[in-house]
């Protein structure tokens, strides 16, 4: 007797609740693999504030299950609950790109699995603006036409984002709505809501933070453990203090799939007193409103910290493998607003050389370029739609 694999069984699950009634007036979340954070931790809260009488439900591990405040109905990645709330929630909100999706490999085989309903609507926000290349524009997928998903929109923060959205994950549409996790860095936070949210994420509420946040490579260790064996971190945070004056810190943050293989806490361990584990939390959005100065690569986060005008420097010792033969970018790192530098050397003079009014003047051309719309309300306008759509039960004119 054949024995069915998981995505045979997986789609048969699938198939079976499309024919369950719809759980009235009902918004599932997923935030990467059962995480509460991002575009749609945001949207959430929103529309529990805007309709408390909403069902509320998130597919959540259990590492972020404390997360997660009272009013939501929480359910495992994968099982029946999970295929239940996929197919029979009114409205189905991911952070990427659809909540059942794949590339055109072989049209048939993703049809069924993909088909959308004219009685759900499905939200796909992706999780920021991309630098290093995406979907249909990577090497793995160049040769594809389409990418066959559920997701009815995407969603984008400027003008630059929604083009490449649209193009790396054709034919989906993208709406330049803004995006809601950025409402944060927009708004000017009180100093009150800064002390509450530094103690949120067990930060020192009284010393300015620097944080080091690389992205994803295949290789783990230039995922940011070779870095932080070459920083000389107490020689940062001096040259910091000399050029900005206070106190500061390092926080040490990785992407979410680097740190399934890699242990920060044991990173930080020794040196209690300046450095800090900033995987602690999941959202990344948080981290970046208490941040002063960024250090990162080829990360997104760099198009959003550029919402604070604050200081971001950019240290890529792997620039010419990553974009020759790993990812490849859209811009130039020469085109972006920060500096940039490959040695470590070289990151320490550009420390000691920041012009405050000149990269302030190039941040904000920056933003012009890129067309940005982040004004503070995307998820304010996000959860209009699917207040909308619940309301009305349809998709017509739905943007």
């Amino acid at each position: 007797m054949k024995i069915l694999g998981k995505e045979r069984i997986e789609r048969l699950l699938f198939q079976f609740f499309r024919w369950v009634p719809f759980r009235n007036k009902t918004v599932l979340f997923k935030s990467f693999g059962g995480q509460y954070n991002d575009n749609p931790k945001y949207i959430s809260e929103m529309l529990h504030q805007m309709s408390p009488g909403t069902r509320i439900v998130w597919i959540i591990s259990d590492k972020c299950k404390d997360l997660v405040p009272e009013y939501v109905t929480t359910i495992p990645y994968h099982g029946l609950k999970y295929y239940y709330y996929t197919g029979r929630s009114n409205v189905v909100v991911d952070n990427i790109t659809g909540i059942r999706g794949g590339i055109e490999e072989s049209y048939s085989k993703f049809f069924l699995w993909t088909m959308k309903s004219k009685h759900q609507l499905n939200i796909a926000t992706w999780h920021g603006t991309p630098i290093k290349k995406i979907g249909l524009d990577t090497k793995e997928l160049k040769e594809k036409k389409y990418y066959l998903t559920s997701a009815d929109f995407m969603i984008s923060g400027c003008k630059y984002t929604q083009e490449h959205l649209a193009k790396a994950f054709f034919p989906i549409p993208v709406i330049n709505s803004g995006t809601p996790r950025n409402d944060l860095l927009v708004k000017k936070m009180s100093f009150e809501n800064l002390y509450r949210l530094k103690r949120k994420l067990d930060l020192p509420y009284d010393k300015k933070i620097i944080l080091f946040a690389p992205t994803f490579r295949n290789n783990v260790e230039y995922s940011g453990v070779k870095q932080m064996q070459e920083f000389d971190i107490k020689k940062i945070i001096s040259l910091f203090e000399h050029k900005f004056g206070g106190e500061w810190i390092f926080v040490f943050r990785v992407h979410h799939e680097v740190l399934k293989k890699i242990d920060t806490d044991a990173l930080v361990r020794n040196n209690p007193l300046y450095l800090f584990d900033g995987n602690k939390h999941d959202d990344m959005a948080e981290y970046l409103a208490v941040t002063d100065v960024l250090i990162t690569d080829y990360s997104g986060s760099i198009f959003d910290f550029a919402l604070t005008g604050k200081p971001c420097f950019l240290y890529t010792p792997d620039k010419e493998r990553y974009i020759t033969d790993e990812r490849g970018v859209y811009i130039p790192l020469e085109e972006l607003p920060y500096p940039h530098s490959t040695r470590i050397d070289e990151l320490y003079q550009l420390i000691e050389q920041y012009d405050e009014d000149v990269s302030h003047k190039r941040i904000q051309d920056f933003n012009l370029l890129i067309g940005n719309s982040e004004i503070g309300n995307a998820a304010e306008k996000i959860t209009n739609i699917i207040c909308d759509f619940i309301k009305r039960g349809r998709k017509e004119n739905i943007l």
